[in-house]
């Protein structure tokens, strides 16, 4: 045994080699699966409900229109599929792009872990388990926003720690740009702009209790900006389809939208049924219970996709083996590395997410989940990692591969 460890240390870079290889030929591998099989029952490039939004948002505005309030909440990925269409390639550019924005926020992510955990193998793990993943793989090829909202949060999160760690002009302008970019994808990434306000604010404090003063501020500010601007306050409003209210989702105890097995019963208040999503905190003090338990449903039933009755058992063993190992490792590097500041940025970033499915809802597809999991991969990877500075591993077992 100890000569077999030996070797491994030897033949470190070979083997960390050798897994990389096999990581990109597993994502060559998934991608050109897709690409034949398709997951709705087509081949080539893939497309859902939301994809002929975007797509009519692109002609509307080749043809000199405008965006409806529902497109401007995407107007980035709309202008990509513009310049698709301008240069005549039409949408594969799109699935081009987001394979290879798959590919970037891979080794983005590789370096976020290896800038913290000084693994290389922890690294590698993380990006294992984002690009061999097929349930997030299978979004490259659709025109939908889940692909590149994914990429560009990684890439996102990186570019704010590197911010934050050396604090030059240069890192806070391609923070800022990339914060920017990753806006205009998706709603979802509103949630960053707190976030960002905090972290870069934190960076210059001290003292705890101010820092606890400053981001219940930012929190406040954001919330009531949110609330009050008329764009914000009608996308939320009308959070799935231009059919579906705030209110209407929360009364009804949705976990799923259109899954009544999943419902969580919910005190009726009829006069809340007709009202602005606003008055929706009301209630929610009246009935804490509930509401805490609807959300906490939500949230689990993202996290763990373990009642959704419509999936076979294959399908779900499959499923789990990328999420529950995956979960227990991430707890054991995020313990471990816990003070370290990008282990903060990623739990609050994740955190963030889920608080949004907490106030919305989950999703039938699980697609929510992907867009933080390669986050939670981060700290995935190093729970088998190693601290650079410590000389200590996780594993002593792992030592010689994680050099």
């Amino acid at each position: 045994m100890k000569n077999l460890v030996a070797l491994g240390y030897k033949k470190r870079k070979l083997i960390l080699a050798l897994i990389a290889l096999a990581i990109i030929l597993r994502f060559i591998f998934l991608n050109l699966y897709n690409w034949q099989h398709g997951n709705t029952g087509y081949s080539g490039v893939q497309y859902l409900v939301d994809s002929f939004r975007y797509i009519e948002g692109a002609e509307a505005l080749l043809d000199g229109g405008s965006l409806d309030y529902k497109q401007q909440q995407f107007a980035g990925y709309i202008a990509l599929i513009v310049f698709a269409k301008i240069t005549g390639a039409g949408v594969y550019i799109v699935v081009w792009l987001q394979i290879l924005m798959a590919l970037l926020s891979a080794y983005f992510l590789y370096k976020l872990v290896l800038s913290f955990s000084g693994s290389r193998f922890a690294g590698f793990t993380a990006s294992g388990f984002y690009l061999a993943n097929p349930f997030i793989t299978q979004w490259h090829l659709y025109i939908m926003t889940e692909s590149l909202y994914t990429s560009m949060l990684i890439i996102t999160v990186f570019l704010l720690y590197k911010a934050l760690e050396k604090k030059t002009i240069r890192t806070y302008i391609s923070a800022i740009i990339s914060l920017l970019i990753i806006l205009s994808i998706r709603p979802n990434a509103w949630v960053l702009l707190p976030l960002t306000l905090t972290f870069g604010i934190h960076a210059y404090l001290k003292r705890a209790w101010i820092k606890s003063l400053v981001s219940m501020f930012v929190t406040t500010l954001f919330v009531v900006i949110v609330t009050h601007l008329p764009f914000t306050n009608k996308a939320i409003e009308n959070i799935g389809t231009e059919h579906i209210r705030m209110n209407q989702v929360f009364l009804n105890g949705e976990v799923i939208p259109n899954c009544p097995e999943l419902r969580v019963n919910m005190p009726v208040d009829n006069a809340l049924a007709g009202d602005n999503w606003k008055k929706s905190y009301l209630y929610i003090l009246q009935n804490p219970l509930p509401c805490i338990k609807l959300a906490i449903k939500r949230v689990v039933t993202e996290l763990l996709q373990i009642n959704r009755s419509w999936l076979s058992v294959k399908y779900k063993l499959r499923l789990y083996l990328w999420l529950f190992p995956a979960y227990i490792f991430a707890l054991i590097g995020g313990w471990y590395f816990r003070k370290n500041k990008a282990v903060k940025i990623i739990f609050w970033v994740v955190i963030m997410h889920l608080m949004i499915i907490a106030l919305t809802f989950a999703d039938y597809e699980g697609r929510f989940l992907n867009y933080f999991l390669p986050l939670i991969y981060a700290c995935t990877g190093c729970g088998v990692g190693k601290d650079r500075a410590e000389r200590r591993s996780i594993f002593p077992s792992m030592i010689p591969l994680c050099t």
